[in-house]
C-alpha cells in the first residue's frame, strides 16, 4: 500500500471496497476521500471537497456512484463515470453525518440513499434531484412514523435491510435499534436495550436473517429476524 500518499492525520473512519473492481475507498479525519488500487496497493485519486471529517463512504450497487458524508453536516455524491466529479452536496442534517446507505426510492434501487448522524434524524434523498424526500425522527411509543419523533441521541449507523431494499435499521447512543419501512413510511419495530451501552455499528447477513449489532459494551449481539 502506498502509504505516502495517505491520509494526513486524524484517522481513517471507514473502508468502503468496490462491488466490482478492484478498488476501495477511505474517509478520513483529514476531509478528504482516498480512492486504492487494491491489486497494486497504490494510492489512486483523492477526492476534495469536504471541509471537516469524513465519516463514512459507500458506494452504490453498480459501483457507479460513491456518497460521502463527514462532520461538515453535507452528503457528497461522486459520479465514477466522469472522473468522480462531484455530482451533488446535500445538506439537512443539523450535526455530524456518520452513515449513509443506498437504498430504494419509488420502487428504484440506489435512486436513494440514506443518510444519519448526531441529530437523531434519518434523511432520505432523491439522488437524481438532491432534494431531501423524507426525514425520519424515528423515536416513539407506540413505534409509529412522524416528523417529531426521533432517536434519543446520536444515531450511529445504519443500512438497508437485505431481506427488502424498503427497510432500514438504524443503531444508536440511545441503545436502541429501530427497522423502518421507507415504502409505507412507517416505524416497523423499536427494540429498546439492543446494547448494554451506545450500539455504534449493524450489520446483516447477505442471505440469512441474521442482523449483528455492537458497541460500547465490547458485546456482539446476533438478532434473528422475524
Amino acid at each position: 500500500m502506498d502509504v505516502g500518499k495517505g491520509h494526513r492525520g486524524g484517522g481513517i473512519n471507514k473502508v468502503a471496497v468496490h462491488p466490482i473492481f478492484e478498488l476501495a475507498a477511505t474517509a478520513g479525519e483529514d476531509g478528504t476521500v482516498k480512492l486504492w488500487d487494491l491489486e497494486s496497493g497504490d494510492f489512486a485519486k483523492t477526492l476534495k471537497g469536504h471541509t471537516a471529517g469524513v465519516q463514512c463512504v459507500v458506494w452504490s450497487g453498480a459501483g457507479d456512484l460513491l456518497v460521502s458524508c463527514g462532520a461538515d453536516l453535507s452528503v457528497k455524491v461522486w459520479d465514477a463515470g466522469d472522473g468522480y466529479a462531484c455530482r451533488r452536496t446535500m445538506r439537512g442534517h443539523g450535526h455530524n453525518v456518520c452513515a449513509a446507505a443506498f437504498c430504494r426510492l419509488e420502487g428504484v434501487q440506489d435512486k436513494g440513499v440514506a443518510t444519519t448522524g448526531r441529530d437523531g434524524t434519518i434523511r432520505i434523498w432523491d439522488l437524481k434531484t438532491g432534494f431531501c424526500v423524507h426525514t425520519i425522527r424515528a423515536r416513539a411509543e407506540p413505534p409509529v412514523w412522524l416528523r417529531d419523533l426521533k432517536h434519543s441521541n446520536w444515531v450511529r449507523d445504519l443500512l438497508v435491510s437485505t431481506r427488502s431494499a424498503d427497510y432500514v435499521l438504524s443503531v444508536g447512543d440511545d441503545r436502541c435499534m429501530m427497522v423502518l419501512d421507507v415504502k409505507n413510511r412507517r416505524c416497523l419495530r423499536e427494540i429498546k436495550d439492543a446494547g448494554g451501552h451506545f450500539v455504534q455499528a449493524v450489520g446483516m447477513h447477505e442471505k440469512l436473517p441474521v442482523v449483528v449489532t455492537a458497541g460500547v459494551d465490547n458485546e456482539v449481539r446476533i438478532w434473528k429476524c422475524e
